[in-house]
Formats: C-alpha cells, structure tokens, sequence
C-alpha cells in the first residue's frame, strides 16, 4: 500500500527562465550552507542558497553574472549539439586525474584533458581512456561512469536517443573492456545510473569467485515511452535480471531520476521526476531467505509543473540534505516532514538518523549546526528575492558535530558554464532539439552555429 510523501515544501523560487533547465549542480559551502547553481534558458544561471539574515535562515536566489568568471577561462568552440557533460574520475599511471566527457549529435562522446604544460583542457581521443565508448549507434543522452572502489575497475553505463543501452565493465590500467552488455529498447533513454542494491543479492551466487561481481551493482534505466527498469547485479547477470518499476509509465516521460536515501532508514530509494508533474518513489523490497525482491511503488507528490531536475544535498549545513527539484516555473526545495515516519532505530534515538522533532509544521532540527556561519547581513543583494519561514538554529551535539556531505565536484560548475555559454552563441530559440515524445529535454541545446563550451 502506497504511504504518504513524507517529504514537505521548505521554500520555492521562481525561475525567470520557465523552460529548459540544462544543468542543476550542488556546491560546497565550506563551514556554512551550501549552495546550488541551476542552468536555464538563454544562458541565466541562477545561484541558490540559505542565507543568515537577521539571524533567521531564508532561501535567496539571485542570477549569477560570469563577469565574475576569470579571464583565464577556457573558451572551446563545438562544431557539434551538445548532450550531457559530466566528469570522471581516472588514473593516468598513479596519477588520478578529472577529465570531461561530452556527448553530441556526431553521434561521439569527445574528452578534455589538462595538459599539464599549458594548464588548459584539450580534447583528446576518447578511446585512450575509455575504449567503451567507441563505435556508438545513436546520439548519447546519458552517460554515467562508476569506480568500483579498491578495485581499479570501474562501471560505464549509458543511453541513447534510439533506445540502445550498453554497461561496460573496464579495467583502468590496462584500458581493457573486461565484460559488456548492451540491449534495444524501444524509445530515447532519459537517463542512466550505476547504484549498488542490498548486499544479499551478490552473495548468493558469484561467477569463478569473482568478488567484485558480489558487490551487487545494478543499473537504472528510465525511457521517455515505456517502463522504466533496473538491471539488478549487473556484473553477474548482464541486463539478463530485469526489475520494473511498476506505473513509471503513467506519468509521461521521465526526465530526471535519483538513487537516494530519502527517508533515513539506511536503504536507498529510486526517485523518478516525470513530465507528467510527478514525483515517484520506490522501494526494493525482498523476504527473508528469499533475496530475489521487487520495487513497489511507495508514494507520489504532485508538482505544478514538469519535473526537469534533481538533486539531494545538504542546503542548510545541518548533517541532513534536502531534495532540490527544478520544475518549468522555478525551484522547490524539500525537506522530511515532522510527521513522517522514519525508521524505528532512527525514532528511538538509536543507530539510525536522528529523528526530527515538530515545530510549526515542518522539520526543526535540534542538531543545527552553523559553526562560522557567513554574518548577518542587514538586506539582499540587488536583484535577490528570499522566501520561506525562520529555522531555528540550536547547537549542535557531539555525534553530529563533524557530519558533512560531501558536495559535487568543482568540474560540476564547468558543467554550467559549458550550458550556458552553448545556449548564449546557439542560432535557435525555444532551446530544446525534441526527440520523439521526450519534451523539454534538460540537456539539447538548438541545432545550428558552433557552440560554446566553458
């Protein structure tokens, strides 16, 4: 039986960019609240975070000016439409180095390297690092690469607009295609991500003693017109165990997924954002002995408009995180709610999360930490606008005093630039290429003229 969407409305923000979003990252905030940068149409850029004002925490969003970007920024001109840009983490002898991968129409994904003498990223081979992603039969819209850590070995799973799904597993050293599975379905593959699923399911049987297969990595796949599915322990069955996500295609197409812990209760849900103004979250659910389970549908929440993006980060420096969801009309940030369940350890005070307490509706979290937090400041910025109600902020107790979750990357801010920029030097207006029923997809960017990556 489906629960209640335990999660409730902590603020929301207009966007004055109401169409595609093409790029939502989480930035570290050092001792205080992080923040989150959100990528729209005509390359504005929008900068979110809480702010200490008159000792209250209140969401502000502003627009980002790139004047402020340095002079030394790279400018790369793209003779092709860009997909997705993320980064990857590699080891170039035992060296470990971040490199770009971007996906365009050619179809190709192309990478950037530093080169150590000049300092600037150049586009190189894409097969000297990842010879997985050769010989590609269809435009790449999602792309994710995943290290098995302590192994030297790592997962690459990605989806292309004609349907075709293939998962990788790769040797870095040696740059040798270990295992690969590949499989056609029938429509665009709205996104693609590598997640472990609970340790049972690779302990029963592991292939010639193969001890990574039993880590029990599995692959979510959602498409635009049908079922969305996971490929459960990837590294012993291939795409040969399939789990659907029941009703994930009675939503309209899904644009934007997470694999998270959204509740507190130690196991990860699969949250799916749908065109249909959705959010779904489901539940891996197996009986005792009997490792071989399903996900089953656990709740819904209704938004006002289409769902583009997704994050899950801590926004108010308080050991907890927050699910930041960009809609058409702007950015809702959600938090658990102060009469939701949680897990029974958690409640108890025992070893799980520590349970909220009510207060006026929403969460108050006695374990509010904001040591040298930023001071307060007597007003907003010119072009701020602040929402939301007070958070009181009490000291935080020992077991929470060092908690931190760690933000993305600072290549996830290239990722913006790269978006905006490419919008900003594109020919077309309306932002968004339409592949089949996939509308206002978050990473297409109009057809014609070179555009700009950052």
């Amino acid at each position: 039986m489906a629960v209640r969407c335990p999660l409730v409305e902590d603020s929301f923000s207009r966007l004055a960019s109401q169409s595609n979003v093409y790029g939502l990252a989480a930035l570290e905030g050092g001792e205080g609240p992080g923040g989150l940068l959100a990528a729209a149409l005509k390359g504005k850029v929008i900068y979110f975070r809480y702010h200490d004002l008159r000792q209250r925490l209140r969401p502000v969003a502003r627009e980002l000016q790139f004047t402020y970007i340095p002079e030394s920024c790279l400018n790369l001109e793209l003779q092709f439409t860009p997909f997705q840009l993320c980064h990857a983490e590699v080891c170039i002898g035992d060296k470990p180095e971040t490199v770009f991968l971007l996906s365009g129409n050619d179809p190709s994904v192309h990478l950037y390297k530093e080169n150590e003498g000049s300092h600037q990223f150049e586009e190189q081979p894409v097969q000297h690092l990842f010879p997985e992603l050769q010989d590609l039969p269809s435009n790449i819209l999602w792309l994710d690469v995943c290290n098995i850590p302590g192994t030297g070995q790592r997962i690459t799973a990605f989806g292309c607009q004609s349907g075709y799904v293939r998962v990788a597993r790769v040797d870095q050293a040696s740059r040798a295609v270990l295992q690969s599975w590949s499989i056609q379905q029938d429509g665009p593959i709205s996104k693609v991500l590598v997640f472990p699923l609970p340790s049972e399911l690779g302990a029963g049987t592991v292939q010639d003693g193969d001890a990574i297969a039993a880590q029990g990595y599995s692959v979510l796949v959602t498409s635009t017109i049908e079922l969305s599915v996971v490929y459960r322990d990837v590294l012993t069955s291939g795409l040969g165990d399939q789990l659907i996500l029941p009703a994930s295609d009675q939503y309209d197409s899904v644009l934007c997924a997470l694999v998270t812990d959204v509740d507190f209760d130690g196991a990860r849900e699969i949250l799916l954002g749908t065109y249909g103004q959705e959010l779904l979250c489901y539940k891996y659910t197996s009986a005792a002995g009997n490792p071989p389970g399903e996900f089953r549908l656990l709740w819904t929440r209704r938004f006002p408009s289409p769902l583009l993006s997704m994050i899950y980060t801590d926004l108010t420096a308080d050991g907890l995180c927050e699910l930041a969801v960009v809609c058409l009309k702007g950015l809702h940030v959600l938090q658990l709610g102060t009469d939701s369940p949680v897990h029974p350890g958690a409640a108890s005070g025992g070893s799980g999360a520590p349970s909220p307490t009510q207060g006026g509706g929403r969460v108050t979290r006695p374990w509010k930490m904001m040591p040298k937090m930023m001071p307060a400041s007597p007003g907003l910025d010119s072009g701020e606008t602040a929402t939301g109600l007070d958070v009181p902020q009490p000291v935080a107790p020992p077991h929470l005093a060092n908690k931190r979750v760690p933000g993305i990357l600072p290549p996830a801010l290239a990722s913006l630039v790269n978006a905006s920029g490419g919008q900003e030097s594109s020919s077309g207006a309306g932002g968004g290429t339409g592949h089949g029923r996939w509308p206002n997809h978050g990473a297409g960017t109009a057809e014609g003229g070179p555009q700009t990556c950052c």
